[in-house]
């Protein structure tokens, strides 16, 4: 199959960021080439990790001891709770940070496929999450930012958990701390997890309702036919 010609979009607002000033090439969608992409797997691998993260949250919370006891490392006496407790944070850590790959892995293989390599990684592919996500629908659909609020506030969202994450912060203590501010300043589990999942689904169904015709382009689980 031969692809159709390609459609030049002029982007105004002259003097912004670079991509603005540009005109690219866009790629119609339907052109038959061959892809290599992880979109697909990190979406499943945040679900399933929340799978084991819940049931994992169950089970801690039926064997936790009785008395609001809290657990510290090394307590021999619970050690093997200990390392649950641990898998339990690891899980909800990787779920978050999947979650935000999932979105970031779907937005290159788009940029690639409308665009292709040299004017998607020259001009879009190191721009926040948030920014790539007005860029693409900017270039490709004629969306403009008003009317993408909602995608980018959820965007937003995901990648503010995962830079969270990859760029842990230090906090310097100069009181005690109480348990009960510990706490309130912890991460819940697995809700925060779960949140993030939820958000990830809301992605693809808010670029789904944006940009319909390239719900084929999504993951097979995220595609609103398969629901």
């Amino acid at each position: 199959m031969r692809p159709t010609a390609a459609v030049i979009v002029p982007v105004e607002r002259s003097g912004m960021k670079k991509w603005q000033n540009q005109h690219f090439a866009v790629r119609p969608l339907g052109v038959t080439r061959t892809w290599l992409t992880e979109s697909s797997r990190y979406p499943e691998y945040s679900r399933m990790l929340l799978d084991e993260l819940i049931r994992l949250t169950a089970e801690i919370k039926a064997e936790w001891p009785s008395g609001g006891v809290s657990l510290r490392s090394g307590d021999v006496g619970h050690a093997q709770l200990w390392r649950k407790v641990r898998r339990r944070d690891l899980l909800s850590d990787s779920v978050r940070i999947f979650t935000a790959m999932a979105v970031e892995s779907f937005l290159n293989f788009y940029g690639v496929v409308r665009l292709g390599h040299t004017p998607f990684d020259s001009f879009i592919e190191r721009l926040s999450q948030p920014k790539k996500v007005q860029a693409l629908l900017k270039i490709c659909h004629g969306i403009d930012t008003n009317q993408s609020l909602a995608i980018t506030r959820t965007v937003t969202k995901i990648a503010e958990r995962r830079n969270d994450l990859v760029h842990p912060k230090a906090k310097e203590v100069v009181v005690e701390i109480s348990e009960a501010d510990k706490d309130a300043d912890a991460t819940p589990i697995p809700d925060a997890a779960i949140e993030a999942v939820q958000d990830m689904s809301t992605f693809y169904q808010q670029w789904t309702s944006l940009v319909p015709e390239s719900e084929f382009l999504l993951p097979d689980e995220e595609r609103i036919d398969t629901h």
